[in-house]
């Protein structure tokens, strides 16, 4: 059945004390802050200054996992953070699909980023005499964004089917956003097993093959 219009109740999540909920935030802003002014720190430093003297693909990849930071921040800790100061989800439940779609595209790409970053590391020692080209890293970045996305698109594709949706639910009157999994086909399980494979393998294919 589909979750998407229907408010659920769960009676049986307890109630965070405010100490906890006190730490979380502090935890929540200063992550936002390292994420955001830092990756925004580290693309100036790159972009404008050429700061970074590694190799252009490593500064490439370092470019994009800024990117991705940036996004996950803005995108995922700093609606999660309003829900959690606010002790309620006030965006609607798109909102709620949305930001749980972006939390696993970003985190992927990032994965796949720093992944790729470690084996093109490990490339330069075994192969120094190597080319890169400005090609050749769009050509492995695009790659491994396109790899980030093939998750939130699987989440999406189930949402739509009913099989699994981010969805808001009420709980003592008040809205909340998470994943809620209505049944667990063999399919989900198949392509969650999937997610292990793109993450260690995409990589290493996209730095071998540019």
């Amino acid at each position: 059945m589909s979750l998407v219009n229907t408010t659920l109740a769960d009676p049986s999540l307890p109630t965070p004390s405010r100490g906890a909920d006190a730490v979380l935030i502090l935890w929540c802003l200063l992550t936002f802050c390292f994420s955001f002014f830092g990756s925004i720190l580290t693309l100036w430093a790159t972009v404008k200054h050429n700061a970074i003297k590694l190799n252009c693909i490593s500064v490439h990849l370092i470019k994009n996992i800024a990117i991705a930071d940036i996004g996950f921040a803005v995108f995922v800790i700093a609606p999660i953070t309003l829900a959690i100061i606010t002790k309620k989800w006030v965006f609607g439940r798109t909102h709620c699909v949305i930001t749980g779609l972006l939390l696993q595209f970003f985190a992927f790409a990032d994965s796949n980023m720093i992944c790729a970053l470690s084996i093109s590391k490990l490339l330069l020692i075994v192969m120094p005499l190597q080319s890169n080209s400005w090609a050749k890293n769009w050509y492995v970045t695009g790659l491994l964004w396109f790899a980030a996305a093939i998750p939130p698109l699987e989440h999406l594709i189930f949402w739509f089917t009913g099989d699994q949706v981010y969805s808001s639910y009420n709980h003592g009157g008040v809205y909340h956003c998470t994943a809620i999994a209505t049944h667990t086909t063999r399919v989900v399980a198949w392509v969650d097993k999937a997610q292990l494979f793109i993450l260690l393998v995409i990589p290493a294919m996209a730095i071998v093959g540019s």
